[in-house]
This record gives C-alpha cells, structure tokens and sequence, in this order.
C-alpha cells in the first residue's frame, strides 16, 4: 500500500513563498534616489541624457558638433574676453 499525501501535506523544502526572479521596480524608490544626488550631480546626468537622446537623431550631428578635433582647436579659435589678461594692463600712476 502507497501512501499518497495531498499537495498541502508534502514536505517542503522552504517554508517560506519563493521570492520572484525579477525584483519588482518601484518608482518611489528611483525617485528617493534621484533626490538624494546632489543637484550638480543631477545636473549633468540630465545633460547627458538629453546630448544621448540628441545623439539618436540624425538631423543635427552632436557627435561632430562636440568633437574635439586637435587640427581645428587653438587658442585663436574664440574671442578673447576684455579681462583677458588683465593683469598685465599697465596701471596708471598719478
């Protein structure tokens, strides 16, 4: 004679119920987080995402616009600023 137990009688292994394989996203959590950064911090998190999202289009090259190109960079590339060296401007004497 076989004993045969119901499903609610077999031994278990875990008395507890199995957590899900994928943790659950929660919102509120991401958003403490994101709160928590320091303002700079969220700053250019924010600037990068928008530049990446900017990157996926094809209208406006920001790659080619933010490139650093060394044949295309010196010091005479802008406009000086009026206090540019300023302290080099003789001061005069009475």
């Amino acid at each position: 004679m076989t004993w045969r137990l119901e499903q609610s009688q077999r031994p278990t292994l875990f008395k507890h119920k199995m957590a899900p394989t994928l943790p659950s996203f929660d919102v509120r959590r991401l958003r403490s987080y994101i709160f928590r950064l320091p303002l700079l911090t969220r700053i250019v998190l924010i600037l990068v995402a928008l530049f990446w999202v900017l990157e996926l289009q094809q209208i406006w090259n920001v790659v080619q616009w933010g490139a650093l190109i060394p044949n295309e960079i010196n010091f005479g590339t802008s406009k000086p600023s009026p206090m540019l060296r300023s302290d080099l401007l003789p001061i005069p004497s009475k």
